[in-house]
C-alpha cells in the first residue's frame, strides 16, 4: 500500500491540477449565472419601482385635482395641475414598458430557471472543491509515507515482543502451576511483572487514549490537549493550504 502511495504522487499532481482547472471554469460558470440572475432581478425591480413611481405620481395628480376642484378650479393652479398630470402620465409610461419586460420574464420563468442554474453551478463548484480536497489528500498520504512505515515496523516490532512475553507468561502462569488444590502459583511474582508490563504497554484506542488529558482540560478549564492535537496538524494544515494555492509546490 505504501509504495503505491510512492508511485501514484504524479498521478495525483496531474489529479490535483485538473481538479483545480475544473474548479476555475465552474467558479466562471458560476459568476456568469449569477450576473444573469442580477440582470434579471434587475429588471424585475425596475418595474416594481416604475409601477411605485407611477402610483404615487397619479395619486398626487388625482388628490391636487380634487382639491382643486373644491376651490372652484382656479385659473391659477391650472398650470400646476397640469404639471403634474403630464408627470403622472409620463411616468405610468415608463410602468408601461417596464412591465412588458418584467411580465416576460415571469412568464417565461427566467426568473426560476436563471435561479436553477446558479443553484447547479454552486454545485459544481463545491464538487471541484471536493475533487481538489481528495487530490490533495492522496498527496500528503504519500508525503507521510516515512511515518506511516515507521509506524508499521513500531507495530510489527511490538506484535512480536508481545508474543515473545506471552511465551514467558504462558510458562509462569501453566508450567509451574500447582495442582488445582493449592491455589498459590509459586511463580506468581514473575507472572505479576510481566502482565504489569503488558498492561503498562497497551495501546489504547485513541479516543481512550486521550480521554484523562480531555477530562483535566475539562475540570482545569485549560485546553493543553487540544493545543497539542493542532501542533500536531499544523505542519500537515499548512501544507495542505499550499498545494490548494499552488499544486506543483
Amino acid at each position: 500500500m505504501l509504495s503505491l502511495l510512492k508511485k501514484r504522487e504524479p498521478s495525483d499532481r496531474s489529479r490535483l491540477i485538473a481538479a483545480i482547472e475544473a474548479r476555475g471554469r465552474a467558479r466562471q460558470e458560476f459568476e456568469e449565472r449569477r450576473e444573469t440572475l442580477a440582470r434579471l432581478q434587475t429588471v424585475l425591480d425596475r418595474a416594481d419601482a416604475a409601477a411605485r413611481a407611477a402610483a404615487d405620481a397619479t395619486r398626487a395628480a388625482n388628490d391636487f385635482r380634487a382639491e382643486w376642484v373644491r376651490a372652484g378650479c382656479r385659473y391659477s393652479e391650472s398650470r400646476e395641475l397640469q404639471s403634474l398630470a403630464d408627470v403622472a402620465t409620463a411616468a405610468a409610461g415608463v410602468a408601461q414598458r417596464a412591465s412588458v419586460d418584467a411580465d416576460a420574464i415571469r412568464k417565461g420563468n427566467a426568473l426560476r430557471q436563471a435561479q436553477a442554474a446558479l443553484e447547479s453551478a454552486n454545485v459544481d463548484v463545491q464538487g471541484a472543491e471536493h475533487a481538489i480536497t481528495a487530490a490533495i489528500a492522496i498527496i500528503i498520504a504519500a508525503e507521510a509515507t516515512p511515518t506511516l512505515e515507521r509506524f508499521e515496523r513500531a507495530a510489527a516490532d511490538y506484535r512480536a515482543a508481545r508474543a515473545e512475553l506471552m511465551g514467558v507468561l504462558k510458562v509462569l502462569e501453566q508450567e509451574w502451576s500447582l495442582d488445582s488444590k493449592n491455589k498459590m502459583n509459586p511463580a506468581h511474582e514473575g507472572e505479576a511483572v510481566i502482565e504489569a508490563a503488558l498492561e503498562r504497554g497497551k495501546i489504547k484506542s485513541w479516543h481512550d487514549e486521550g480521554e484523562r488529558q480531555r477530562a483535566r482540560d475539562y475540570l482545569d478549564k485549560t485546553s493543553h490537549h487540544q493545543d497539542w492535537l493542532d501542533s500536531l496538524s499544523a505542519p500537515w494544515r499548512a501544507r495542505a493550504e499550499a498545494l490548494r494555492e499552488d499544486p506543483e509546490c
